[in-house]
């Protein structure tokens, strides 16, 4: 597959849009819903997955890295850290400080289905808004001429949101002073 193929058809599937299109780039290139821009997560998402497929193919290896979505576009921060757990600190440190509206965090993983493990990018995406991050992989194999990626990435479910968010004072506060008029 080449780099202007399209890796992800199956990310405009729920939640993200009822559109069944796919995008590179931020290019649609089934040509469905030519009028219809895709979402700032969705052009994320497809980054995300393109960037990882030229990782792979051009250095054998993938450094866990964030795409942001902020107001002012898109930003790419790199993870090279030890363990996965240093990963995500970075990346909670990363969100709390520039606090975007929505970001993916792709990394080098694997799927396990029906006894079968796989080979996958997998990518951890929400907005600031979701409860949860919505987890997509793009299984690929390696073989004698290098990596070969399936032809679109499948969603395998949700795992907790990065970009965690404590109540606010002013609103606790609320809550508390209403309990209180309540047992008064």
């Amino acid at each position: 597959m080449n780099k202007d193929q399209s890796a992800c058809s199956g990310v405009a599937a729920e939640p993200w849009s009822s559109r069944q299109t796919c995008f590179s780039g931020g290019h649609n290139m089934d040509g469905a819903d030519a009028l219809q821009a895709p979402d700032a997560l969705e052009l994320a998402i497809s980054h995300a997955f393109w960037e990882a497929r030229d990782l792979l193919n051009r250095d054998g290896a993938l450094m866990p890295f964030t795409v942001l979505c902020t107001a002012g576009g898109m930003e790419v921060a790199d993870h090279p850290a030890a363990t996965s757990d240093e990963v995500y600190e970075a990346v909670k440190n990363l969100l709390a400080r520039v606090d975007p509206d929505a970001y993916v965090l792709c990394y080098d993983g694997t799927l396990n289905a029906d006894g079968c493990t796989t080979d996958a990018v997998v990518c951890e995406a929400a907005r600031r808004t979701d409860a949860e991050a919505h987890l997509l992989a793009l299984p690929y194999t390696i073989g004698d001429n290098g990596y070969t990626f399936e032809n679109a990435c499948v969603t395998v479910g949700t795992t907790r949101q990065l970009q965690w968010r404590p109540a606010s004072p002013a609103s606790t506060f609320g809550v508390l002073s209403a309990a209180a008029l309540l047992i008064a």
